[in-house]
């Protein structure tokens, strides 16, 4: 017989479906910041559990195991390290097997906190905040508001190397998991829908209010950086924003929604599924194209009041390079200060070494001398 749904969690979806060689089902892997289990035998339940405790403040997640389930294999990362494989034998204690990063001690990694704050509306927001433990508890930190790409994604706790990054050099970095984001539960995924350059982005800025109402960052030394729709996030906040942002970076991010549907659209036509998917999710599914002008950054360059630095791969297959000469073209026409970085041979993800070492330089020289 078929059973009804079961292992589900209200509040988290499920990420993946554990099974053995065999494909006999032994479990469930639920979303969010860290990753937890559901299996269906209770000692295994208990032991994986237990482990995940001993490992507590990191991001533990099961990587492999032997048949008879004796010795266990997890990836961890954040807290105390930048990454390692441990093994854990029944009976026996958890030990490091081999650090992923070991160029990165653990005294290096600042420490990254799960927040969750209110957004205007009542609606709970998780985030991630990294920043060196001293210089928070001294408060008045310079802050980089980092949004996540997807927007159907979600943060992890764990080593980040953007934001590890930035917190080296003296700043805090909130990651909040705006309405839209995944691995939350559905309801939190689906706030988002027809929020684009509304309350998703709101969202942001009031996680940032509560930052400065806690005294933790300096409300005159805040900046948000952002890739792909976290680059969108980014030009939004510069065009419809309230608060006080002294700077903006948008990575491979998108500009112009109106003009991303439209080449979609055709491209592969109006019944194309990524076009009805994108028109759900911005909520234009019964309306026409031209009324997406109203949440893309590049109709309001007028609106912008501070720098704005855009990097942009030029081999991007995921957001055109035009995204962000375009929205360079509007921000000079409007008379604002705008810079653009073309990476050379680079793709979306900026999955070149070198290429990613080169980003953090050119949005470290943005962030002295704007913040």
């Amino acid at each position: 017989e078929l059973s009804g749904p079961f292992m589900m969690n209200e509040s988290k979806s499920i990420d993946a479906v554990l099974t053995d060689a065999n494909r006999v089902l032994l479990g469930v892997a639920y979303e969010g910041f860290q990753p937890t289990y559901r299996f269906v035998d209770e000692q295994l339940n208990e032991r994986v559990g237990s482990i995940q405790q001993m490992l507590r403040g990191t991001s533990a997640r099961l990587a492999d195991w032997t048949p008879d389930f004796e010795t266990l294999l997890f990836y961890v990362e954040g807290g105390w390290t930048s990454g390692g494989y441990v093994i854990a034998e029944n009976g026996q204690r958890p030990r490091m097997l081999a650090p992923t990063r070991p160029g990165i001690p653990a005294e290096a990694v600042a420490a990254t906190s799960i927040l969750e704050y209110e957004a205007r509306d009542g609606l709970k927001i998780p985030a991630l905040l990294t920043a060196n433990k001293e210089l928070l508890a001294q408060g008045n930190m310079p802050l980089v508001v980092m949004p996540h790409g997807g927007p159907a994604s979600h943060d992890q706790f764990g080593f980040v190397w953007m934001a590890q990054y930035l917190a080296s050099r003296g700043y805090a970095v909130l990651q909040p998991q705006f309405r839209g984001s995944t691995g939350f539960g559905r309801s939190h995924k689906d706030a988002g829908d027809g929020e684009w350059g509304g309350k998703m982005s709101t969202d942001l800025d009031d996680g940032v209010n509560i930052l400065i109402e806690e005294k933790l960052v300096d409300p005159e030394r805040i900046c948000v950086v952002g890739a792909s729709y976290g680059g969108y996030a980014a030009l939004a906040a510069g065009a419809f924003s309230d608060i006080p942002y002294k700077c903006i970076v948008s990575i491979a991010g998108l500009s112009d929604v109106y003009r991303m549907l439209a080449e979609e659209r055709w491209d592969d036509g109006e019944s194309s599924w990524v076009l009805q998917y994108w028109k759900n999710r911005t909520g234009n599914n019964d309306q026409e194209l031209a009324d997406l002008k109203a949440i893309s950054p590049i109709e309001f360059a007028g609106n912008f009041r501070v720098p704005v630095l855009l990097l942009h791969g030029e081999d991007d297959t995921v957001v055109d390079y035009n995204q962000s000469r375009t929205m360079e073209k509007a921000l000079k026409d409007a008379g604002k200060d705008v810079t653009l970085v073309k990476l050379d041979g680079e793709d979306h993800w900026l999955s070149s070494g070198e290429t990613r070492l080169d980003t953090l330089k050119a949005i470290d020289k943005f962030l002295k001398k704007n913040l």
